[in-house]
C-alpha cells in the first residue's frame, strides 16, 4: 500500500527534475546558438549547429548538479497543485539567481567549463524563462493528465472520515476516492466529508470491480464483524489492494494517527528501528559527532558576530541555559543564544512563546526566524545529550502535564531529542496542547521510519526553513 503513495511522490519529483534538466539543455543550447550568431556568418552558425552540446557538456553538467540541489532547498520539488503560483514562480526566479552565483563561483574552479559572458547572461534569461513556462505546464495541464490510483474506503466513523479528508484534502497524491462502504442504514445515500456512501460491506468486491479500485481502505476502529472480514478476504483474493486506516494514513501524512490507534499497533506495528538495532545508534551517533563538530568550526564567525549583537541590544548574559528533559526522562541543560529580555519568566512563569511574543527582542526575532539561536546546541549534541536530528526537546514543567493528556507522548523520550528533527520541517513552532499533539504524531513516524535517507531529507528541509525564513 504505502509503495503506492511513495511511488506517486516519487513520479511528481521524476516529471519536475527531468521537465528542469530539458529546460536546463534547452536554455544552455539556444544562449550559445544565440552568442555564434552575433559573431559569426549565419553560413558558419548552420555548420556549427551541433557544437554547443559538444563543446560545453560540462558546463551543462555543472548547472544540472548546481540547480537541482538548489531547488530543493527552495523546496520547489515539494510540489503541491493548490500552491500559490505566484510565490511558486517568485521562488523559482530566487533559487535560480542563487544557482547562478554558484555556477558562477565554480567556473573559477574549473575553468575549462566557463561559458562566454554573454552566453552565461543569455542562458540565465532562457533558462529562467522556460522554467517559468515548464512549471505552469505542470500546473495547469499536465496534472490532469497523469493516472490516479482509485481508492475506496471502508467505514464512515471518526477514522474513515479522516482518512477521507486526507486524500481530499492531498490531490498530490493522484488518488481517486470513489467512495465509502458503511453497514449502517442511516449512512446509505449521504455524504462522509463529501464522499458517497456507495454501499454495505457486502457489495464490496462487485463495487471494487465496477468502479476499477484499485485500494481499498478499512477504517473502522474496535472489533470488525466476521461477515465484513469475509468479504475483505474475498476483495484480497481477487487481487484489490486491501490496507489498514493507519498505515494508508502514515503513507499519506507521514505521522502517526495517535487517537486511532493503540497499544497492540504499537506492538504489532513497525519497530522503532533506531532502539533495537545498536549498529543504527552507533551510526547516527558517529553523524552526529561529525555534524556538530564542523558545524562548531564553520559558526564561529557567525556565532561571534551573534553573541555581539545580543549584547549590543540589551543588557543580559549572550547565552540562555535552561532545563530541558532528555533520554529516559533525564534532565539536561540546553544552550542556546538569548532571544528575549533576560527578566522574561520572572512574573509569567514557565509559558510556551507565543508568534509575535513581546518578550522577544528585536535581534532575537531574527535570530530565531534564521535559526542562528540553535546553534550553541551543537555543544549539547557534541557531549551526547542530544542528536542532530530527533524530538524538540521540551521543559520539565510541560511534560507531566502533556503526558497526562496525550496518549504515547512518553514514547518520544525513548530517543535524544535533537536540534532539527522531522516535525521541526513539517510543523509550525508549537506553542499548545494541540501543537505537541501533532508534532508527537510526526515524531514518532520517524522514530519508526528512521533511515539515513531520512535523516538527510530532514537536514535538507531544515536548509530550505533557514533559506526560506519559513520559521517563526
Amino acid at each position: 500500500m504505502g509503495s503506492g503513495v511513495r511511488r506517486n511522490r516519487r513520479f511528481w519529483q521524476i516529471i519536475l527534475i527531468v521537465g528542469d534538466t530539458a529546460c536546463v539543455l534547452l536554455a544552455m543550447y539556444l544562449a550559445l546558438v544565440a552568442r555564434h550568431i552575433q559573431f559569426r556568418s549565419p553560413r558558419a552558425v548552420v555548420e556549427s549547429i551541433g557544437d554547443p552540446f559538444w563543446d560545453f557538456t560540462g558546463t551543462a553538467c555543472i548547472t544540472i548538479v548546481v540547480l537541482i540541489p538548489v531547488f530543493y532547498v527552495a523546496d520547489l520539488y515539494g510540489f503541491r497543485v493548490r500552491s500559490n503560483r505566484l510565490k511558486h514562480g517568485v521562488r523559482l526566479v530566487i533559487a535560480v539567481a542563487v544557482a547562478t552565483l554558484l555556477i558562477t563561483t565554480a567556473y573559477y574552479w574549473i575553468p575549462s567549463t566557463k561559458l562566454f559572458r554573454l552566453a552565461q547572461v543569455y542562458n540565465t534569461v532562457a533558462m529562467t524563462l522556460l522554467l517559468l513556462v515548464w512549471r505552469m505546464l505542470v500546473f495547469g495541464i499536465i496534472y490532469r493528465h497523469l493516472p490516479r490510483r482509485r481508492l475506496m474506503v471502508v467505514g464512515g466513523g471518526r477514522a474513515g472520515r479522516l482518512i477521507v479528508r486526507t486524500i481530499r484534502d492531498n490531490p498530490d497524491l493522484l488518488y481517486d476516492l470513489v467512495g465509502v462502504v458503511d453497514d449502517d442504514p442511516a449512512l446509505r445515500g449521504q455524504r462522509v466529508e463529501g464522499a458517497p456512501v456507495v454501499g454495505d460491506s457486502s457489495e464490496m468486491l462487485e463495487l471494487a470491480r465496477e468502479r476499477d479500485v484499485a485500494v481499498i481502505v478499512l477504517a473502522i476502529r474496535g472489533e470488525i464483524g466476521d461477515g465484513t472480514l469475509k468479504y475483505l478476504f474475498d476483495c484480497k483474493v481477487a487481487g484489490f489492494q486491501v490496507t489498514d486506516m493507519t498505515r494508508q494514513y502514515k503513507e499519506c501524512t507521514c505521522k502517526v494517527p495517535i487517537e486511532h490507534v493503540d497499544d497492540r499497533w504499537f506492538i504489532h506495528g513497525p519497530d522503532f528501528l533506531v532502539m533495537c538495532r545498536p549498529w543504527r545508534r552507533r551510526l547516527f551517533r558517529a553523524l552526529d559527532v561529525v555534524l556538530a563538530t564542523v558545524g562548531l568550526i564553520l559558526a564561529a564567525p557567525l556565532m561571534v558576530a551573534a553573541a555581539v549583537v545580543i549584547r549590543l541590544e540589551s543588557p543580559g548574559g549572550v547565552l540562555f541555559r535552561q532545563q530541558r528533559v532528555g533520554l529516559g526522562e533525564r534532565p539536561y541543560t540546553i544552550l542556546k543564544f538569548r532571544t528575549m529580555t533576560a527578566d522574561a519568566e520572572a512574573r509569567s512563569g514557565a509559558v510556551w512563546a507565543q508568534a509575535n511574543d513581546p518578550r522577544v527582542t528585536r535581534v532575537g526575532r531574527f535570530l530565531r526566524r534564521s535559526r542562528i539561536d540553535e546553534l550553541p546546541q551543537l555543544w549539547n549534541v557534541l557531549v551526547g545529550e542530544m542528536a542532530v536530528v530527533g524530538p524538540r526537546p521540551e521543559r520539565p514543567e510541560f511534560v507531566a502535564r502533556l503526558k497526562e493528556k496525550i496518549p504515547y507522548y512518553g514514547l518520544r523520550f525513548a530517543v535524544k531529542p535533537g536540534l532539527t528533527g522531522w516535525a521541526q520541517v513539517h510543523y509550525r513552532y508549537g506553542a499548545s496542547e494541540a501543537d505537541a499533539l501533532e508534532k508527537l504524531q510526526y515524531e514518532l513516524f520517524y522514530m519508526q521510519e528512521e533511515n539515513l535517507v531520512r535523516f538527510l531529507v530532514v537536514l535538507a528541509r531544515t536548509a530550505q526553513t533557514v533559506v526560506c525564513r519559513a520559521g517563526s
